[in-house]
């Protein structure tokens, strides 16, 4: 005799547990607001810097997306910044089995540099002391032949300023004497580094930095004719209460900037064609070195693997210049709401994924683990896709350590206070007693 099988039973649902994203939306933005307002009002104590802070791993993971993404478009009438880049052919060919590159060269590249009428030069190089290529006999660190006529270079007059990254020069303890025109004028070399990892430019304790001389320069708001206050460099180590301060401005950095940034090899500058010079012609042009065994390698947010100095200070002149008001934090509501539309369409995610997925298993183990393990996949990759095309198009770093701690926070109260067992999976019917062997 055949026996159809019973239907099964409706049991009672709590009322926190996840029915519909509508419900797990609602508790997500009451607690992500409650804790992100009590963060910025400073009603948690000292736990309140902890919430307001943004973390600097967020600005990582998000700068790693964004780095591989093209610059946006520029600002039209914006100079080309051009990187004259010392690599490891230039080093070869012009200043091998030596520390610091050869300064007689690198006083004929300034010339070559000077041809194309460029807007401004820096100059990432340490220029304090001599080159110790001293002739045999002479005592080392007096200058040589190279650092006299690289000396000469930079006090002649001409018609754009030289940025030096230190006060001191070729073992003179100032800038002084420049020359009548010369235009010459330190900035600060320091960048700001939390663990090794370089992420923002400090505030200035005297000079400016690289990235703000360069952008002030070409806004027309400097021309380093005021020497006796621009050669004011603090040369001294930063400590670590301003390392970690959080107080310069983020830099945004990018592998390619379409339109407003290119690269030239110091030999091609040397040795190539005079067609190449032309593209300095009223622009911001840079050079340091970029080979491998330069002493200036540093890790950045956008990248584990050691980046060159004189690219870090371009990346920040180019945020500069697409961003003028510099990389800033969102404010509270607007926060708030992008938050919550992308955990929001996560969740929504989540619940029709599994609508077809727990006709595959409606196990408890799998409503438990599974699911909450997927909201929490989404809603990282939609939050974090979110903030990087935020950034990459305003500027604007949406931290995202609140939002990933709340939403642990709400999958956890919901398993506190749902009730035990699943409740959506079918129990188990036992055998068919059509093919019950026993009578």
């Amino acid at each position: 005799m055949k026996h159809s099988i019973p239907p099964e039973p409706v049991t009672r649902r709590s009322w926190l547990q996840l029915l519909s994203p509508s419900r797990d939306l609602a508790l997500f933005m009451v607690l992500f607001t409650v804790l992100l307002w009590s963060g910025s009002c400073q009603c948690l104590g000292p736990v309140s810097a902890l919430v307001t802070r943004a973390p600097d791993r967020m600005f990582d993971l998000v700068s790693r997306v964004t780095y591989e993404w093209p610059a946006p478009a520029p600002v039209p009438g914006l100079p080309l910044v051009v990187l004259v880049a010392i690599d490891d052919a230039a080093v070869q060919r012009f200043s091998p089995n030596s520390y610091v590159f050869d300064r007689g060269t690198l006083s004929t590249l300034l010339q070559r540099i000077g041809v194309g009428q460029p807007r401004a030069v820096l100059l990432d190089l340490d220029l304090r002391f001599g080159s110790n290529a001293a002739p045999a006999g002479q005592r080392t660190g007096q200058r040589s032949g190279g650092d006299e006529r690289l000396l000469t270079q930079l006090r002649a007059p001409r018609a754009y300023p030289i940025l030096v990254i230190h006060n001191g020069l070729l073992g003179r303890q100032d800038l002084a004497e420049p020359g009548a025109g010369a235009h010459l004028c330190a900035v600060s070399p320091h960048l700001l580094e939390d663990d090794l990892v370089v992420r923002r430019l400090p505030r200035p304790r005297g000079a400016p930095s690289a990235a703000e001389a360069l952008a002030s320069i070409q806004a027309g708001q400097r021309d380093c004719t005021s020497g006796a206050v621009d050669s004011q460099v603090d040369d001294r180590e930063a400590r670590p209460w301003e390392v970690t301060s959080g107080l310069g401005r983020h830099i945004a950095f990018h592998r390619s900037w379409p339109h407003l940034f290119t690269q030239i090899p110091a030999g091609q500058l040397l040795t190539g064609p005079p067609q190449r010079r032309l593209e300095l012609r009223d622009a911001l042009v840079l050079v340091g070195r970029t080979d491998a065994d330069s002493q200036d390698l540093h890790r950045t947010a956008a990248s584990s693997s050691p980046m060159p100095g004189v690219l870090i200070h371009a990346n920040a002149v180019l945020t500069r210049l697409t961003y003028p008001g510099g990389l800033q934090s969102l404010n509270f509501w607007p926060t708030v709401g992008l938050v919550s539309l992308g955990v929001g369409l996560a969740l929504w995610c989540a619940h029709l994924t599994a609508s077809s997925l727990l006709r595959l298993s409606r196990r408890p183990w799998f409503r438990q683990q599974v699911l909450p393990a997927a909201e929490f996949v989404l809603a990282t990759a939609l939050l974090v896709l979110l903030a990087a095309a935020l950034l990459h198009f305003t500027g604007l770093f949406l931290d995202l350590t609140l939002p990933f701690v709340v939403l642990k926070l709400a999958q956890w109260l919901r398993g506190q206070f749902a009730p035990k067992g699943d409740s959506d999976a079918a129990p188990d019917p036992g055998p068919d007693p059509a093919h019950d062997p026993t009578p």
